[in-house]
């Protein structure tokens, strides 16, 4: 994985990167709306010190990506140095789909996350079994005694992943704490 300070790996460059921290940190740019600028701009480390508004009329894409990258304010470099301080303030790493620590399934998805932000250790995405536990946020309280069983049982073989929601989630992760497993949190949200 990569330290937010060092921004190294072995097939993009440092702006290549710079830009797609920039891009990835900008409300309505995913991975789709990635991939459409990489179709225009293959080498996207040329968009790193520019605004999006000077590159923005070469690349179709849906309104809301078009509209958050015409609101920014700055460079996607400038962008992306403000998201790796903040994830550095919040003791995060970065993993790129080319680093170890980006799990392969996931890379090997036609619309893979550009990037994945994470706590913890960030060397076994693509070691120990993991299984994935979710349920509602709002659940009945007679399930809760089955749901923390279950991932009790299942946390002294296997990783439980899961999203961290609040309900069954949330009782997953702390059933794995409690029996000293290891769990994984996977939030479908950004940064903050």
């Amino acid at each position: 994985g990569c330290h937010p300070r060092s921004i190294q790996s072995p097939s993009m460059t440092g702006d290549e990167k710079r830009a797609v921290v920039g891009l990835w940190g900008v409300l309505g740019v995913g991975p789709r709306a990635i991939d459409r600028i990489r179709d225009a701009y293959p080498d996207l480390g040329v968009l790193a010190d520019q605004s999006p508004r000077s590159w923005l009329s070469g690349v179709r894409l849906p309104a809301p990506a078009r509209e958050g990258l015409w609101a920014l304010d700055t460079t996607l470099g400038a962008h992306a140095e403000r998201l790796l301080e903040r994830a550095l303030d919040r003791k995060m790493s970065i993993a790129f789909p080319d680093d170890p620590a980006y799990p392969r399934g996931l890379a090997e998805l036609k619309h893979a996350p550009a990037l994945l932000f994470y706590q913890g250790r960030g060397d076994r995405p693509n070691g120990p079994r993991r299984l994935a536990m979710v349920g509602s946020r709002r659940f009945e309280q007679c399930a809760r005694p089955a749901a923390e069983a279950l991932a009790r049982e299942v946390a002294t073989r296997l990783i439980i992943v899961s999203g961290a929601a609040w309900g069954v989630d949330q009782l997953c992760h702390e059933a794995a704490i409690a029996q000293r497993g290891e769990t994984w949190a996977f939030m479908g949200a950004g940064l903050d």
